[in-house]
């Protein structure tokens, strides 16, 4: 179970990504390789905090919550999980559930370059597609 994000600008909402206990948050990005899978969305964290602050958008969480834009890359970039919630996964588990260790305490995404196409340089992944 996790929270969706959403960014609001004065002509559509665009997905920002999702954040689940104990994982990196998944920055919902455009792949460059394929322009149209995902139309209209950033493809890196920097291009998103440039909406992010832009004075014409808001973030809002799938429970209509307002987000600050200092809020909302603190969430992405700054995320940890306490050692003693965090069971150690087998490999079979991981690899079960398409993740690795990540930072601080939290799993990744398995690079699929399908799905995850990148790490981000911190505690978020890259992700691409349908999100739930």
């Amino acid at each position: 179970m996790g929270t969706n994000y959403y960014l609001n600008t004065p002509t559509k909402q665009l997905h920002i990504g999702k954040s689940s206990a104990g994982w990196c948050f998944t920055l919902h990005v455009s792949d460059p390789r394929y322009p149209d899978r995902d139309p209209g969305l950033p493809a890196s964290l920097p291009e998103w905090k440039n909406l992010f602050f832009d004075p014409d958008t808001s973030i809002v969480n799938e429970y209509e919550d307002h987000i600050t834009p200092k809020a909302m890359v603190n969430h992405i970039t700054k995320r940890a999980f306490p050692r003693d919630c965090t069971p150690r996964l087998t490999p079979d588990e991981l690899k079960h559930n398409s993740a690795i260790e990540g930072p601080n305490n939290l799993l990744r995404h398995t690079l699929d370059n399908r799905h995850c196409i990148g790490h981000g340089h911190g505690t978020w992944d890259l992700v691409t597609g349908e999100f739930s």
